[in-house]
């Protein structure tokens, strides 16, 4: 696969060969000191994450969706209360419910740009749609 960012683990997850643990004791270290330190570490969690995963794109859909929600009840229930009970504090409720739902909404937006990114992102990366994992009866002759 000719992929610029390869995480190993996740491409063998992907091909679907089977895997097994093996559990084993690990002794203590001889000598020296580990040379892992968590930021390295955790560049290559987000690298995995971002290299396999679309869900990091799919936060705006799911942080936007809720928000433009709550917003729309709120926008409702401050209407019912100006409308019936009177305002007590002018545009204040106009404001609380507003802004919410200008910020669900732009997330909203945000995240069908973000899907549309993915799709693109999986059609760029040309992975393979399957994989051989034997072939029967097959003469490399046709292959010139």
């Amino acid at each position: 696969m000719e992929e610029r960012s390869r995480f190993v683990r996740g491409l063998v997850a992907w091909a679907g060969f089977p895997t097994t643990a093996i559990p084993m004791e690990r002794p203590p270290r001889v000598a020296g000191r580990s040379k892992a330190y968590s930021l390295p570490i955790m560049g290559m969690a987000v690298q995995a994450t971002l290299a396999h995963s679309d869900i990091p794109l799919r936060v705006n859909t799911i942080f936007g969706l809720p928000v433009s929600g709550f917003s729309m009840i709120a926008l409702g229930i401050n209407a019912f209360v100006a409308l019936y009970l009177g305002v007590p504090f002018a545009e204040f409720g106009t404001l609380v419910s507003l802004l919410p739902l200008a910020v669900g909404i732009l997330a909203l937006m945000l995240g069908v740009i973000a899907e549309h990114t993915a799709f693109i992102y999986e059609e760029v990366k040309q992975r393979p749609d399957f994989v051989i994992s034997e072939t029967l009866g097959v003469s490399r002759r046709y292959t010139d």
